[in-house]
Order: structure tokens, then C-alpha cells, then sequence
């Protein structure tokens, strides 16, 4: 393996922690790597400041109720495509 694929992986695991880093789901030891990793990777600390905004502005949109049958119609949409396959 390559420095490039040991980075690219490493970027790869960093990427798929971001969101349970922003809601405060890891322990010490994974934060401390999620802000070492940002702090050295420009790519991946852009992409965790887009994540971080986009998180801050969606929890600023209203919150909208969905209908009563929502559910129901799901489930029904997701048997009918689970049918046809």
C-alpha cells in the first residue's frame, strides 16, 4: 500500500466520523484524532467546515410536520420497489 492509499483511507474513516463529531458522540481519544487530522489536512478541513456549516443552518430551518399518512405511504412505497426488483 501506497503513502497516497494510507492517506486516502485515513481521510476516508476521518470523513465517515464528522457528523458524531459535531453531535459530541466520540470519546476523547477519537476527538483528538478528528482534530488532528482536520488541523493537518486542508481537503479534509474543508470539507469538515462545510459539514459543520450546512449542520448550523439546517438546525436554523423550522421544523415542518410531516402529514399522518407519511409513514404508512412509505412503507408501502418501499415494498412496492422492494417488489419489483
Amino acid at each position: 500500500m501506497t503513502d497516497n492509499e494510507k492517506y486516502s483511507n485515513h481521510c476516508i474513516q476521518m470523513f465517515e466520523v464528522y457528523s458524531q463529531y459535531l453531535d459530541g458522540e466520540l470519546d476523547e481519544n477519537q476527538r483528538t484524532e478528528v482534530e488532528h487530522h482536520i488541523e493537518t489536512c486542508s481537503e479534509c478541513r474543508a470539507c469538515f467546515m462545510t459539514l459543520k456549516k450546512t449542520k448550523e443552518l439546517c438546525s436554523k430551518m423550522p421544523r415542518v410536520k410531516a402529514p399522518d399518512d407519511f409513514t404508512s405511504r412509505l412503507h408501502s412505497r418501499i415494498r412496492n420497489i422492494l417488489d419489483c426488483k
